[in-house]
């Protein structure tokens, strides 16, 4: 019963999220229209094909997403890196192994605790989080809502226009993962057990199975092969898959696009 109105509770939390994202949409589409009433707009495409270079926009996305700098903890990390690649690469590797391994057991033990609501939870923050793109995008939109028109110029609309255009998407996906977990929480314990059981046999095959087997000939490799799999299997290879499927999508529009200066 826990586990089915966890599935409710966190799709009504998702959907009242998406309801403020909304409500919010009506201040951007105001930026919007008053870009549409202040400059001639009609030869502006904003299909993002086009790069606008002259405007205020294109100037705060080189300083906030292309050219954002990193903190202090950020900076020192870099310089270690580059000044002690090998060794760096090393203690990173350990120490993404022994967090991932710590982070396992916690999970684990809350599950135990909580059981697998504890992992809907975890799914419904990450979406009331959003991605990085929707939030970047209402990071823009609320600058640009704060300056003056008088700062702007047509190029922005552009630029507005694809903001909007990624926040719109984002809320579609955020409400229909919202109403897919109230529709599945009647099933709620059998989804689970089949997420439970993929994820068994996973890391059966690929990390515990060769780590006994190699426990045989010697203990540290064993720990190291685990770290080393269990980096790999949950963090980085979900990463480059993210980044590729990305990659893919951009140079499909880099390839038709036309930068004005």
């Amino acid at each position: 019963m826990e586990i089915v109105l966890t599935f409710v509770l966190a799709g009504i939390a998702i959907l009242l999220n998406t309801m403020r994202m909304i409500k919010r949409m009506h201040n951007y589409l105001q930026i919007q229209n008053t870009i549409e009433s202040s400059f001639d707009v009609s030869m502006i495409d904003v299909s993002g094909q086009t790069e606008y270079v002259r405007c205020f926009s294109h100037q705060w996305a080189l300083d906030n997403i292309v050219r954002q700098k990193p903190g202090w903890l950020g900076t020192k990390i870099y310089e270690y890196l580059r000044d002690n690649t090998f060794s760096a690469s090393i203690c990173i590797l350990l120490i993404l192994g022994v967090t991932v391994i710590l982070s396992g057991l916690v999970i684990v033990h809350s599950i135990n605790i909580l059981g697998e609501a504890l992992v809907v939870l975890l799914f419904s923050g990450v979406i009331l989080i959003g991605p990085e793109e929707s939030r970047s995008a209402e990071e823009y939109l609320r600058v640009v809502r704060r300056i003056k028109t008088s700062v702007l110029n047509a190029e922005d609309y552009a630029y507005v226009k694809l903001a909007i255009a990624s926040i719109k998407r984002w809320i579609y996906r955020s409400a229909a993962i919202g109403v897919l977990l109230i529709i599945t929480a009647p099933n709620a314990y059998s989804l689970m057990s089949s997420v439970a059981m993929l994820i068994s046999i996973v890391t059966s095959l690929i990390i515990i199975q060769p780590a006994l087997i190699l426990l045989e000939f010697h203990f540290v490799a064993t720990i190291l092969y685990v770290m080393v799999m269990v980096v790999l299997v949950f963090y980085m290879i979900p990463k480059e898959i993210n980044r590729i499927l990305k990659r893919g999508k951009s140079t499909e529009k880099e390839e038709e696009r036309t930068i004005i200066i």
